[in-house]
């Protein structure tokens, strides 16, 4: 595991039902691994090796808003304040590279 390992919590957008879900996400190598809770089953995760952009959301509804995108879609999440959300930013970039 790289030092870009972060875990945390964020609010993210569902990919067909655009309901906002509170999860616990943890980066681990290239991917996004989130949960419902900590320590639960994965309920999915994003590669961000596949990722072509990872920045601020100002198109958002919700905010501090950022968003992951990849050719197939695009993933909203929000942080609880901007300093957390620059942060999560800052540790997706790292982890792509």
């Amino acid at each position: 595991m790289s030092n870009s390992s972060k875990t945390g919590w964020l609010y993210k957008q569902g990919g067909r039902i655009k309901t906002w879900k509170r999860r616990w996400f943890q980066i681990s190598g290239t991917n996004i691994h989130y949960y419902a809770k900590q320590n639960a089953e994965e309920k999915g995760f994003i590669s961000l090796s596949e990722a072509t952009d990872v920045c601020v959301a100002p198109e958002c509804k919700k905010q501090p808003a950022l968003k992951v995108v990849t050719k197939k879609r695009i993933y909203y999440m929000q942080a609880d304040t901007e300093s957390d959300r620059n942060e999560w930013i800052e540790a997706f970039q790292k982890a792509r590279h």
